[in-house]
């Protein structure tokens, strides 16, 4: 290629790039969404206690998922505008972090916001249960309790109340003691109706539970149909020692799944002292098994 053909050949190159203008489009400022806390309203004795260990905010813009937020959130919406906003209270499946889902079992809460960038909007969510919901309790404020001891079970439950035993959470709740001398004591429901909980690991059934405990409480679903003279009992999870109250939500399904056939079926509460420690304690108030009906 002559010189005369290169200088026009980069002529007509120059020419072309600064005839382009490279245009950024403009960022959208963010409106911000700022959320500390789900507020749990029960609707009398049918639901329960309002206790909840809500960890995740689950944020739904214009009907499409936004984003899982860990609480307290301040979380962008990079919508402006009137937006459809919708949460969902998320929760730790069987308490491990790893698993979080948005609670089935809880309403949303939704609102239409005119949203403005760079503003921030400070919302307390308030929720509640669902419709349609059968919810089965035992907090220990009845004279009698759901729970009754196994055959080879060397001790008991009985209720906890003040002033023997301080910082309960909601009035009497259910207490095992156990000394060194004493092995086994496994609690479980008799009677409990759970005959139509869902037995599909797809289809949500939960147990929620609030415990305090300083040794290992095995917790687990007991199974029995017509080809079996005495129950199944099939462990779901360990909780673990805790100095203070905690709350978790039980997966029951991925129990219930392993016994499509089962027409009976309770929970139970296990301790093992194996290791013979002597002033074992395990608390325990406001349970409920929950599935729709």
């Amino acid at each position: 290629m002559n010189t005369f053909f290169r200088l026009l050949l980069i002529a007509i190159t120059v020419s072309f790039f600064m005839g382009c203008k490279v245009v950024d489009k403009p960022e959208l400022i963010p409106a911000w969404i700022e959320i500390d806390e789900f507020k749990l309203v029960t609707s009398g004795s049918s639901e329960g206690a309002d206790s909840e260990k809500i960890k995740d905010c689950w944020v739904y813009v214009n009907s499409n998922l936004a984003g899982v937020y860990e609480l307290p959130a301040r979380i962008p919406i990079f919508e402006n505008g009137a937006t459809k906003i919708e949460l969902f209270a998320g929760i730790y499946q069987n308490g491990i972090e790893g698993l979080r889902d948005a609670y089935p079992f809880y309403t949303s809460y939704a609102d239409q916001m005119d949203l403005q960038p760079d503003s921030t909007y400070k919302v307390t969510p308030t929720i509640g249960y669902k419709d349609g919901l059968k919810i089965w309790i035992e907090d220990f404020e009845d004279l009698s309790m759901n729970f009754v001891k196994s055959a080879d079970s060397d001790t008991t439950m009985y209720k906890a109340k003040t002033p023997v035993f301080q910082n309960l959470i909601d009035g009497d709740a259910g207490v095992v003691t156990m000394s060194s001398s004493t092995v086994l004591c496994q609690m479980q429901t008799e009677g409990g109706d759970f005959f139509d909980i869902p037995k599909n690991i797809d289809i949500p059934a939960y147990m929620e539970i609030q415990y305090k405990c300083n040794y290992e409480v095995e917790v687990g679903i007991l199974t029995k149909d017509d080809q079996l003279s005495s129950f199944v009992r099939t462990p779901l999870i360990t909780l673990f020692p805790t100095s203070n109250w905690n709350k978790s939500y039980l997966y029951l399904s991925d129990v219930t799944t392993l016994y499509p056939a089962a027409d009976e079926v309770e929970i139970y509460f296990r301790v093992y002292n194996t290791k013979e420690q002597n002033n074992v304690e395990f608390l325990v108030d406001n349970i409920k098994v929950i599935y729709a009906e």
